[in-house]
C-alpha cells in the first residue's frame, strides 16, 4: 500500500481504504470498473459484509411473520410481527440493539450498517436485495415456510375458539332429568318423546302418556 497526497493507493495508483479495498472519492467500496459495490455507510471498520462465490441468501431468513407489507403503513409504527417478535420499519426481525437477526435470533446485519428507511436505520445493504446472490438450494422450502407460521396461527385461533366454545358449553347450567319437575304419576318409561333443555333452562318436550299396560 502506498500513499499519494496523504491518501492510500494500491500499486496501480487506485484509492484503497485502510484494509486494502478499492474505494472512490466518497469512500464507497468499488470494483475494478469503479462500480459501487458497498456504500461507505454499509462498511463497518473498513470491512464490507463478506461475500464469497458460495454465498447464498434469502430475504425470508430475516423477515418477520407478517400478513401485510408494513412498508405500506403510512405511520410505520409496526413494532412486532404476528408472533410477537420485534421488527423494524422494513419488516425485518431485530434484536434489542436494532441489529437485524434471522429466524433463530442470530445477528445477521449490525445496526451500524443499516440505512435509514421510514425514519429508522432499517434497510440492509443492496447486495443482499438486488438478486445477485444465489438463492439457497432449498429455496422452495424457504418460501413455503414463510406461510407455515400464519397457517399455524390460523389453526391455533380456530382451535382456541373451539375450546372456548366447548368450555362455554360445559359451564352452561343444564338440568339433568332428575332435576326436572315430572308429575309423580308419570314414570320415565311412559314418555315416548324426549325432553330437550335450552340454555335458559326452559324445557321443550314432546310428551305423550302411554295408555296403561294391560295387567
Amino acid at each position: 500500500m502506498n500513499f499519494d497526497d496523504g491518501k492510500a493507493v494500491d500499486l496501480d495508483g487506485r484509492l484503497v481504504n485502510a484494509t486494502g479495498y478499492l474505494i472512490d472519492n466518497k469512500g464507497h467500496i468499488v470494483n475494478k470498473n469503479k462500480e459501487i459495490i458497498f456504500n461507505f455507510y454499509e462498511v463497518l471498520f473498513n470491512e464490507p459484509p463478506k461475500i464469497f462465490h458460495f454465498t447464498d441468501f434469502s430475504i425470508e431468513w430475516i423477515k418477520g411473520c407478517l400478513n401485510k407489507d408494513v412498508t405500506k403503513n403510512p405511520f410505520h409504527d409496526d413494532e412486532f410481527d404476528l408472533i410477537g417478535r420485534r421488527i423494524n420499519t422494513m419488516g425485518y426481525l431485530v434484536n434489542n440493539e436494532d441489529s437485524v437477526v434471522d429466524q433463530h435470533g442470530k445477528e445477521v446485519f449490525k445496526a451500524e450498517i443499516l440505512t435509514k428507511m421510514y425514519g429508522q436505520d432499517a434497510e440492509i445493504p443492496e447486495i443482499f436485495r438486488n438478486g445477485k446472490l444465489r438463492r439457497p438450494l432449498n429455496w422452495s422450502n424457504i418460501k413455503d415456510q414463510a406461510w407455515q407460521v400464519p397457517k399455524a396461527l390460523e389453526f391455533s385461533n380456530i382451535k382456541m375458539n373451539a375450546e372456548e366454545s366447548k368450555a362455554s358449553f360445559d359451564n352452561t347450567n343444564y338440568k339433568t332429568e332428575s332435576q326436572l319437575h315430572i308429575p309423580s304419576d308419570l314414570t320415565k318409561k311412559q314418555f315416548t318423546g324426549s325432553i330437550a333443555v335450552t340454555s335458559d333452562n326452559s324445557s321443550r318436550s314432546s310428551i305423550q302418556k302411554k295408555p296403561p299396560s294391560p295387567v
